[in-house]
């Protein structure tokens, strides 16, 4: 019905991170909290200390930590992908996924450009984002 693969991460946080997902469309809901919550308790029962979820685009976007001589279009795009952008990544129900699990730690993620960020840059940043 569905799966999750969990990659190792290293570092002052080591631990799993809740990597790629899949379940059938028209699998039963609560397949996947239930992988994880399986998961879950195996990782406490082996001492793992952090079980993180990764990036997910498009989320938490704060103009405190934009630097001088940001993007203003970058800004209103990435935006406009947050509000209707689910047809490029689903955003706000990973997020919502996410945040069902009660993280301790949320850091922000931000992409940044060597020189002016253009379309290529863009699809990079997509690309890497498995947004298409």
């Amino acid at each position: 019905m569905g799966y999750i693969s969990y990659s190792p991460v290293y570092g002052t946080r080591s631990g799993w991170m809740h990597d790629l997902s899949r379940r059938v469309p028209e699998g039963f809901p609560g397949v996947m909290e239930a992988v994880n919550a399986t998961a879950i308790s195996v990782f406490q029962d082996e001492g793992v200390g952090w079980l993180h979820f990764g990036f997910t685009p498009f989320t938490g976007l704060s103009e405190e930590y934009e630097l001088p001589g940001h993007s203003p279009a970058f800004r209103w795009f990435m935006r406009y992908l947050w509000e209707h952008g689910e047809a490029v990544y689903p955003a706000r129900t990973q997020l919502s996924y996410k945040e069902k699990w009660a993280p301790q730690v949320v850091l922000p993620e931000y992409a940044g450009f060597q020189g002016p960020a253009d379309l290529g840059a863009f699809a990079h940043i997509f690309r890497a984002a498995n947004a298409f």
